[in-house]
């Protein structure tokens, strides 16, 4: 009981006193930027910033999906699925995702080179990796519930990271991609999109592996798929990743930027 007791205050502490202020520090700079930016005529990052605000109201279905669960004695922002959303994830949203996905958007707004989008996709997930460790090990503030779990290290299903930061990153390639259809004031109507956030695009992306854990497949069963997800996702990031590259012949990078900064 004592110990369980310890446990839950450790959860609370971390969530309210750790992750809450460091949201908060990552958020300001964010916002200041995509407000510097969006008086350039550049809306991008004020639209992932509002979207980030909304898609916080995407968690519990994401958690639902695959099994995340986090401590209930905290203050809760909302409730859905029967999984409680603490208030202190709006701030990690506001932070994190807009982060995530900006670089997503920026990978191909900047026409980054194979190496450097797979180094920063690579350093994503392993900061994630680290992240989901902690919450479950040291701080008891999180788990991954089901005995089919798929590559279970040390408690950790190894797919989830992963699938987050490319749901982050595709999120970001997306918007670009569709961005260049629209000008102005229109480019508000990817918010209800982009907001859908790690529910939407987890479930567009791992939508085999969320299938097999809700099935009657053991672990090793769901591990292969999971294992054969993975390589399509990417292959889907990979493919997604070269479209600025799908040009014609008369394809000039300058021109092409210069362009691009206009229709933003």
């Amino acid at each position: 009981m004592i110990g369980a007791a310890a446990g839950s205050y450790i959860a609370l502490q971390f969530g309210n006193t750790v992750i809450l202020p460091v949201g908060l520090i990552l958020t300001v700079p964010l916002a200041l930027r995509a407000i510097r930016e969006y008086r350039r005529g550049q809306p991008t990052l004020a639209l992932i910033f509002l979207a980030g605000l909304v898609s916080v109201y995407a968690d519990s279905g994401a958690r639902f999906l695959t099994g995340l669960r986090m401590s209930e004695e905290q203050p809760v922002l909302y409730q859905a699925f029967g999984m409680p959303t603490p208030a202190w994830a709006l701030a990690a949203y506001s932070s994190y995702f807009t982060f995530a996905v900006y670089l997503g958007y920026r990978s191909l707004s900047e026409r980054w080179t194979k190496k450097t989008f797979w180094l920063v996709a690579a350093a994503l997930t392993l900061s994630e990796i680290i992240f989901e460790y902690i919450l479950i090990h040291v701080v008891d503030l999180a788990y991954y519930a089901g005995e089919n779990q798929p590559l279970r290290v040390f408690r950790l299903p190894l797919v989830w990271p992963g699938v987050w930061i490319a749901s982050f990153l595709f999120i970001g390639m997306v918007l670009y991609i569709l961005s260049e259809h629209l000008k102005g004031i229109r480019k508000a109507m990817l918010i209800p999109l982009i907001a859908s956030g790690s529910m939407g695009f987890a479930a567009l992306l791992a939508w085999p592996t969320i299938e097999a854990l809700h099935s009657s497949l053991g672990s090793s069963g769901v591990s292969a798929v999971a294992t054969t997800n993975i390589a399509a996702i990417i292959a889907v990031l990979h493919a997604v990743s070269q479209f600025p590259g799908r040009s014609c012949d008369k394809y000039v990078p300058g021109k092409a930027i210069a362009s691009h900064e206009e229709v933003s």
